[in-house]
């Protein structure tokens, strides 16, 4: 895969990411849920594998780069 399909990739997964986190927040603060610890944990831990794999991505591609200057 190119680089920078990688680099897209990578900022895209740390986007999708940060509208996890937030779309869980607001719509627990709105909505009278009766188990949010459940919510909590699953979002918390697809956030978690979507920003490893992003920062992954995007690490690996800018190490490269750097290498080559």
């Amino acid at each position: 895969m190119k680089q920078e399909s990688k680099k897209k990739i990578g900022e895209w997964l740390l986007d999708v990411a940060k509208y996890m986190l937030t779309a869980v927040l607001i719509s627990t603060i709105f909505k009278d849920l009766e188990n949010k610890w459940v919510i909590y944990i699953g979002c918390s831990i697809a956030v978690m594998i979507s920003f490893y794999i992003g920062i992954n991505m995007f690490d690996k591609n800018t190490k490269k780069n750097n290498k080559n200057l």
